[in-house]
């Protein structure tokens, strides 16, 4: 048996070809990635970074691109974050600080030295309808994040983002810290829940942000209704004016197909065999952003903070923003 194997072994080496291939580009040109969504915060800020060919040793000071940046028609003042001078901002992006509302009509049109201008135009959309947040409390075991909206429509796109809040206060100071992103690890369809009929598969970009198509939401007493699973954090007292208090606020949005559009080619992407060993990128296929690469999608949203213990304060209980 050793020696059939030996022999095997042996064959299979000798029959073993090899397939030559150039990593060469040719005659390849960089390009301009650009990403920004309108409409998602009252700051929109606009990232711009420069897709160069492989191999390529030049470097691009993104700081002098010049971003033509319009909100119905108007141009606007458009301004850089140099390193992290605004730190709720990403590092080395520009931003426009005008507040945008739905129904704007944005374009977009950046252009660099040496490498070809790109652009895009976008409508911001309508705000979620008749939101609400809820947690339905769970002991021993992940709570029930319960989101609704109102929408008919087949051809809407929706996602949302969770934060958790905690409050730290005592006869001397009163702190609020936020977590952004919860991870959801529980959002998937389960069977064996006790509400089935309330779970639906949505998909994520990998930053806290989790999205679906409308036509695709269970509805339940004429709302559309997704819920996510996770743990919650108790409540602490330390006296009787310390303590530590936690909430959770949920921001719903409603995007535009072509955003969608993005973030879903960027989750396909990610499924395969060999991204779960970090050999190949998720990056997306999907863009709108003509003689380049990235994304010009709206967004407009809806806030709902939910206290899990409702608390006599304002803040903390269940509200729209």
């Amino acid at each position: 048996m050793k020696r059939f194997i030996y022999i095997f072994m042996t064959l299979m080496l000798l029959a073993s070809c090899e397939t030559p291939f150039s990593l060469d580009p040719g005659n390849v040109e960089p390009k301009i990635y650009a990403f920004c969504v309108p409409g998602a915060e009252d700051t929109t800020s606009i990232i711009i970074e420069i897709a160069r060919p492989v191999g390529s040793s030049k470097e691009y000071d993104r700081s002098k691109a010049v971003v033509d940046f319009r909100i119905n028609e108007e141009i606007q003042e458009v301004f850089f974050n140099k390193g992290y001078e605004h730190k709720n901002l990403p590092k080395d992006c520009f931003y426009v600080t005008r507040k945008m509302f739905p129904g704007d009509k944005v374009s977009l049109e950046v252009s660099l030295e040496g490498v070809r201008s790109v652009s895009s135009s976008t409508i911001v959309p309508d705000y979620p309808q008749e939101t609400g947040f809820v947690i339905k409390r769970k002991e021993g075991t992940r709570s029930d994040f319960v989101v609704s909206y109102a929408d008919d429509s087949d051809d809407t796109y929706y996602a949302a983002v969770f934060y958790e809040k905690r409050r730290e206060y005592n006869e001397s100071h009163d702190y609020e810290y936020i977590f952004y992103g919860v991870k959801f690890s529980g959002h998937e369809f389960d069977p064996f829940m006790s509400s089935p009929e309330l779970v639906m598969n949505t998909m994520n970009n990998g930053n806290g942000l989790y999205f679906w198509k409308n036509s695709d939401a269970r509805e339940k007493d004429g709302k559309k209704v997704v819920t996510f699973s996770e743990y919650i954090t108790d409540d602490v007292k330390y006296g009787e004016h310390s303590g530590t208090d936690y909430s959770y606020e949920a921001k719903i949005y409603r995007m535009t197909e072509e955003l969608y559009n993005y973030y879903y080619s960027e989750n396909v992407a990610g499924e395969n065999y060999f991204n779960d060993f970090g050999m190949s990128r998720n990056n997306p296929v999907y863009t709108n952003i003509s003689g380049g690469f990235g994304i010009l999608g709206g967004m407009a949203s809806r806030s709902h903070v939910f206290d899990t213990t409702s608390q006599e304060d304002d803040r903390y209980l269940p509200e729209v923003q």
